[in-house]
């Protein structure tokens, strides 16, 4: 059998995506978590300033990027996918005079899912249930 009559016979390439990600965003990190689980770790790429395009938040819907498997349930943790999102504590610092900055960033894992929205140079990572196709 001949080179061409084997890569006729045979799928030559293999995609796990449904759809173009916006050039934008990366998919950082795409592997098996526990029985059933997904680690996922997406990023926007683009600096707050950097291009008109792609300096600003971008929503996508997760259920709309993979084919090989059906989202059950998504939930967030931090970076090092260690703990959940809504268990993080940050360490704050004060001032000699005591005051704290006015901002604060509140976490939650409770989303419009399967929506979620990435800011410039902004990394989230997902522990996602899924079901094979």
């Amino acid at each position: 059998m001949s080179y061409e009559e084997w890569s006729n016979s045979y799928t030559m390439e293999f995609s796990a995506l449904k759809s173009v990600l916006s050039n934008c965003i990366q998919i950082l990190t795409l592997e098996p978590w526990k029985e059933n689980s997904i680690l996922l770790r997406l990023e926007h790429i683009a600096e707050k300033n950097d291009d008109i395009r792609c300096s600003k938040t971008i929503t996508l819907n997760i259920e709309e990027i993979f084919k090989p498997f059906t989202i059950l349930s998504i939930k967030e943790t931090n970076l090092g996918s260690n703990q959940w999102i809504e268990d993080v504590t940050r360490l704050v610092w004060y001032k000699e005079s005591n005051e704290m900055k006015d901002y604060v960033r509140h976490y939650s894992s409770v989303y419009n899912l399967p929506e979620i929205s990435l800011n410039p140079m902004e990394i989230r990572t997902f522990i996602i249930e899924v079901i094979f196709n």
